[in-house]
C-alpha cells in the first residue's frame, strides 16, 4: 500500500507543493485552482467519467480541443492522469462531489502576470 502526502498551498507560485511516496519519490504538485472557464467546465465532466468525445458533444467543440485542455491540465497540475486530476479537484475544492454531478464549486479569476506586478 502507497500512502501520498499531499501538501499544497493555495496561494503559492508554481511550482508548489510535493507529493511523497513514502521516500520512494517526489515530484511537484500545483494547484489546480489555476483553471481557466473552458477548463473547469471540462474537468466538471471529466469527473463524472465521460470520454473526449461525450465531453466535446455536449460542450459542442472539437474532440481534439477537448484533449489539449485535459492534456494542458494533466502537465500543469503534474497529475499522472485523468483519475488523479479529478481526485485532486474535488480534494482540493475546485470541484464539489455533492449533488452528483461533480460541479465547480466557485469561479474565481485567473491570477494574471499583470496582477503580480501590479502587487508588487
Amino acid at each position: 500500500m502507497v500512502k501520498l502526502v499531499v501538501k499544497i498551498n493555495a496561494s503559492c507560485q508554481r511550482p508548489c507543493g510535493k507529493i511523497s511516496t513514502e521516500g520512494t519519490r517526489v515530484r511537484t504538485v500545483h494547484p489546480t485552482s489555476q483553471f481557466t472557464s473552458r477548463e473547469l467546465d471540462i474537468l466538471a465532466l471529466l469527473a463524472t467519467g465521460d470520454s473526449n468525445a461525450e465531453i466535446a458533444t455536449k460542450l459542442y467543440l472539437s474532440v481534439d480541443t477537448i484533449a489539449y485542455h485535459v492534456r494542458a491540465m494533466l502537465r500543469r497540475t503534474g497529475a499522472r492522469n485523468r483519475v488523479e486530476l479529478a481526485t485532486r479537484s474535488l480534494a482540493e475544492g475546485v470541484l464539489q462531489a455533492s449533488p452528483w454531478p461533480p460541479a465547480v464549486a466557485t469561479r474565481r479569476p485567473l491570477k494574471t502576470n499583470s496582477d503580480d506586478s501590479a502587487s508588487g
